[in-house]
């Protein structure tokens, strides 16, 4: 029986550190998903990616059949490509590398059933204009802080008019030069501000599916309360300092020399 969920992360100029990191994101998600999902890596290079997973995957090629305007070199508008949807008779989950389910996500599988909102989405735990990029203006006072890292979309719903829409506008509007890395997670906040409006948006409690980085105000010291960890930039080093707890759920090494490879302590 084909899985009622399909998970899919994004690789482009993969390295070994980031099919490492990789990994143990989908690793953590065959955890607590196992056979209900299937797993997809969209990547610009499969044969190096699917070379180098330590879990079982689907990689297929990131242009799909035709070459997607998400392909874009600038931001990361690559995340969505080849589209924004596959197949809108199931439930979907677009996943950053740097997110591991760490406990067990009780409001993800109510919406993977079809028992909550029709859009989900992560949230940052500070309201701040920059990390939305060029899209920063465009949202209201009130917007919502999400984080794009994770976005879910249920049966039956699709975010491909209104990204492509946001994507218009930007190819349209903001010059080379100007362009930002968090254009692309503006883009999605703008969506998901029309979408939070109508009622539509489970927005995931930013205290237990938490971001982690340098930013947080008081660092983050264990994982004992998380659902989810996002190890985002510079560097994820929250991804490093608590592998050994990541690990521990997605069950691949802890120590990358044992699966055979030489990594940095950076991605």
């Amino acid at each position: 029986m084909k899985p009622d969920v399909t998970c899919r992360w994004a690789s482009w100029n993969p390295t070994i550190e980031n099919c490492f990191m990789l990994s143990h994101s989908i690793g953590s998600f065959q955890r607590f998903l196992g056979p209900t999902a299937e797993y997809i890596v969209y990547a610009d290079d499969p044969g190096f990616v699917a070379a180098n997973l330590l879990v079982e995957a689907e990689v297929r090629e990131l242009a799909g059949p035709s070459r997607s305007r998400y392909l874009r070199e600038e931001a990361t508008w690559r995340k969505w490509a080849p589209a924004p949807r596959g197949d809108v008779d199931r439930a979907e989950l677009r996943i950053d590398s740097d997110i591991f389910l760490l406990g067990e996500p009780v409001e993800v599988r109510r919406f993977l059933a079809g028992e909550s909102a029709s859009y989900l989405v992560s949230s940052e735990e500070f309201v701040a204009l920059w990390p939305y990029g060029n899209f920063g203006d465009r949202l209201p006072p009130d917007f919502l802080p999400i984080n794009a890292g994770l976005v879910g979309q249920a049966r039956g719903a699709d975010l491909t008019v209104l990204l492509d829409a946001e994507l218009a506008w930007w190819e349209k509007s903001i010059a080379p030069g100007d362009v930002k890395y968090h254009d692309e997670q503006g883009a999605v906040a703008a969506v998901i501000q029309t979408l939070a409006a109508e009622g539509e948006v489970l927005v995931l409690d930013p205290a237990r599916y938490r971001v982690v980085c340098p930013l947080n105000e008081p660092p983050v010291r264990d994982v004992t309360d998380l659902v989810m960890l996002h190890a985002t930039y510079p560097d994820h080093p929250a991804f490093w300092r608590f592998l050994p707890d990541i690990a521990q759920v997605s069950g691949v090494t802890a120590d990358p020399a044992e699966a055979g490879l030489t990594v940095r302590r950076r991605v």
